[in-house]
């Protein structure tokens, strides 16, 4: 039998194929993880964005289009990042979700007249609360959404 010195090139095709499904499969997870890492960072930034829209309280429970810059008049900001949030333009839209009414809650005709007295000082009008959805909207940053409730 003669002596083998060398590799078949059934071997070599196979330790290629081998070789060449890592490497792809390694591109495919740094292509993954470099895509959640981007869409992570634009979520984190739209959601730093919403709690200025939470603080503010001129905003947030009527839709609106506007700049970033006027949702945050009365901040004292940098100048170059003031000049940053002057180009991010966004709407902000409300949909009112639910309207609780608290007036079953109200003083009963049937209770005695002092604690009626005492309840109406307390509670001059019915309670009707307000849960609504505020979502920022950018052109072209990922969205954010925050649920509000408004209390007469």
């Amino acid at each position: 039998m003669a002596k083998r010195e060398g590799f078949t090139l059934i071997e070599v095709m196979i330790s290629v194929l081998i070789i060449s499904t890592v490497v792809m499969a390694l591109y495919t997870m740094n292509g993954n993880s470099s895509f959640i890492y981007t869409k992570s960072v634009q979520e984190m930034e739209s959601n730093g964005y919403l709690s200025f829209l939470v603080a503010n309280k001129k905003y947030g429970f009527e839709s609106d289009s506007l700049d970033m810059d006027r949702l945050l008049e009365g901040y004292d900001l940098e100048d170059a990042l003031r000049k940053k949030l002057k180009t991010i333009k966004l709407k902000i839209a409300y949909n009112e979700l639910y309207t609780l009414d608290m007036s079953e809650f109200d003083v009963k005709e049937d209770a005695p007249d002092e604690y009626q007295e005492d309840q109406k000082e307390k509670n001059q009008a019915s309670m009707v609360f307000e849960i609504g959805k505020t979502s920022l909207l950018f052109e072209q940053k990922s969205n954010a959404s925050i649920l509000r409730l408004r209390v007469p």
